[in-house]
C-alpha cells in the first residue's frame, strides 16, 4: 500500500513539474503529462528553443536537457538512464523506443575556433528501435538508424546504418545484425 502512494505522489509531482515548465514556456515547451520520471530532468529552454516530449519518457536521475534557438523532440517510449545530456542548438530528434544508456552525451555543435561564428551546428537524428550504449557521445550531423546499437564508450561522428552495431573511437561498424 505505501508503495502505491508513493508512485502516485510521484506521478503526482511530475505532472506538477510539468505544468510549471508549460508555464514558464507557453510558447517553447510541448511536454506530455503522462511521464514516468524517477526524479524530473533538468530543462531549460532558451532563446526561442523548443521541446517536444511524447508520452512515457521514462527517465532516471540526473538528466539534463538545454535547448538553445534550436529544437529537442523526444517521441514517446523513450528511455533514458541516469546522467544522460542533450544539448539542442540546431535540431535534435529521437525517434519511438529509443534506449540510451547511463552518461551518455548527445550533441548536435561544435565551438567554432575558425571564423566569427560561435558555434557549428548540424541536424541529430536517432531512428525507432535504436540502443546507444554507456559512456557514448553522438556527435553533430549524425544519424543513427533504426536498430542500430552503439558499442558503450563509442564516439559516434558519422552516421551508422539501420541494424548495425558500431563500437570504437572514432565509431566504426562492427556487425551487421537482422
Amino acid at each position: 500500500m505505501k508503495q502505491n502512494i508513493t508512485f502516485y505522489i510521484k506521478i503526482l509531482f511530475n505532472v506538477l513539474y510539468i505544468l510549471l515548465i508549460k508555464i514558464k514556456n507557453p510558447k517553447h515547451c510541448n511536454i506530455s503529462l503522462y511521464q514516468l520520471w524517477e526524479s524530473p530532468p533538468k530543462i531549460r529552454c532558451k532563446n526561442n528553443g523548443k521541446i517536444i516530449i511524447g508520452r512515457r519518457m521514462l527517465s532516471r536521475s540526473n538528466i539534463h536537457l538545454l535547448v538553445d534557438k534550436g529544437n529537442l523532440i523526444i517521441n514517446k517510449y523513450v528511455f533514458l538512464n541516469h546522467n544522460v545530456s542533450i544539448t539542442a542548438l540546431n535540431h535534435i530528434e529521437i525517434e519511438s523506443h529509443v534506449t540510451i544508456a547511463n552518461n551518455v552525451v548527445i550533441v548536435d555543435h561544435d565551438h567554432n575556433i575558425k571564423d566569427g561564428e560561435e558555434f557549428i551546428t548540424a541536424p541529430i537524428y536517432i531512428k525507432e528501435g535504436a540502443w546507444i550504449g554507456a559512456n557514448a557521445v553522438i556527435l553533430k550531423g549524425v544519424t543513427i538508424g533504426k536498430n542500430a546499437i552503439v558499442a558503450a564508450g563509442a564516439v559516434v561522428t558519422k552516421s551508422v546504418p539501420d541494424n548495425t552495431i558500431v563500437m570504437g573511437v572514432p565509431a566504426k561498424i562492427k556487425k551487421r545484425i537482422n
